[in-house]
């Protein structure tokens, strides 16, 4: 992959994560709708999905269904 795609993939997954950390903060968790939402295409990138429950682990916002 071309450098400027990776930059380009990094900063849209960096947005994603940014704005359900947020979200997650706000009510206390996202669904896996919400990260559906941010990955419209999942199954195509299973790593970006993937990637962003890890990192939302990580931070302390847990996926949940309400």
């Amino acid at each position: 992959m071309p450098d400027e795609v990776r930059a380009e993939a990094d900063a849209v997954s960096s947005m994603v994560y940014t704005e359900l950390v947020a979200k997650g903060h706000e009510q206390g968790y996202v669904t896996p709708d919400d990260i559906l939402q941010k990955v419209p295409n999942p199954e195509e990138d299973v790593g970006m999905a993937d990637d962003l429950v890890a990192a939302l682990d990580n931070a302390g916002i847990r996926v949940a269904t309400p």
